[in-house]
């Protein structure tokens, strides 16, 4: 403020007259016009900072949609993915109908993983004795090269 006339005056119980006080209204004036320039200006920025942040959250959720189709492990074949989901089976008991439990855990993920789990379940063991005699590799050195082989799927055509 450019009158600094009244600085003295600050902090304390000074009481102006009425001279003065008309003086401090015409000081205030112009202050008090800037402030509520400011705020309006504030509520403007606020106004498109919400709409900046919305147009932020509606491309975030296009992006997740395309980068979910371009997963790799979309693409690696149903054959390979059956024989990742038999390695997830227990080889020391037979598997349980238990929700967080490969084989019903892996059904529940996409309609495709239902498709290609469900026909496993009854020539599953047939199914991995192929790759076992093809290969002729324990089951977990099975699973790592046919994991081997998905990492060089290409994720974009």
């Amino acid at each position: 403020m450019e009158d600094s006339s009244f600085a003295t005056h600050f902090g304390t119980n000074y009481a102006p007259s009425d001279s003065e006080l008309f003086k401090l209204r015409g000081i205030l004036k112009v202050p008090l016009v800037e402030i509520d320039n400011i705020e309006d200006e504030i509520q403007r920025s606020l106004v498109h900072l919400k709409k900046l942040k919305d147009a932020k959250v509606s491309r975030e959720v296009a992006i997740r949609e395309y980068r979910a189709l371009v997963s790799p492990l979309r693409r690696v074949p149903d054959d390979i993915l059956g024989a990742i989901f038999l390695a997830c089976l227990h080889s020391s008991r037979n598997p349980i109908m238990a929700n967080n439990e490969a084989p019903m855990l892996l059904t529940q993920v996409s309609h495709r993983w239902r498709q290609v789990a469900h026909p496993l379940h009854g020539s599953g063991q047939q199914f991995i004795s192929l790759f076992h005699l093809r290969l002729k590799l324990p089951l977990p050195q099975i699973t790592l090269r046919i994991m081997s082989v998905a990492r060089k799927l290409p994720m974009f055509d």
